[in-house]
């Protein structure tokens, strides 16, 4: 239901902020501290920035959960990293660099793209060949959508 949430406020297109108060584990996933990142969080990136507020500890609450809860801060951009008329393909190559093929962005990459030309673009954006797609930040993704589009 979280995510129903999230995808909620990135789609009110007014909002400009939100605080929201999760399970601890939720918020880590989608602010990258784990130093992963969702697909949820990459594909919005470039114009709402998520970040990980202060941890609330279970025993704040009565009667107590079984976890720890967290602040996730969702921050619409005032000056997107990405034009809006962008993100169709944008969220275009998100897809494909998270379809799972090749166990990396860059093999995922290569069924669209020519293998020269995301090279060029992994190594703009100090991705390794090898990365695993849930490791590469949202900033990174950036930078291989104006380097591959």
């Amino acid at each position: 239901m979280t995510t129903d949430i999230v995808r909620w406020c990135l789609a009110a297109r007014p909002l400009t902020t939100a605080t929201l108060l999760t399970q601890r584990e939720f918020a880590r996933k989608h602010s990258g501290d784990y130093g992963r990142w969702s697909k949820l969080t990459v594909t919005h990136w470039p114009w709402v920035s998520m970040t990980l507020g202060d941890v609330v500890a279970r025993s704040s609450f009565h009667p107590v959960p079984r976890v720890d809860a967290a602040v996730l801060r969702l921050h619409r951009r005032p000056r997107p990293l990405l034009p809006d008329a962008a993100a169709p393909e944008y969220h275009r190559l998100v897809e494909l660099g998270f379809s799972g093929v090749g166990g990396s962005v860059a093999a995922s990459l290569r069924r669209e793209f020519p293998a020269r030309a995301v090279r060029r673009a992994c190594a703009a954006a100090g991705i390794a060949a090898d990365a695993p797609v849930g490791h590469v930040p949202p900033d990174a993704w950036t930078r291989v959508f104006r380097v591959l589009l």
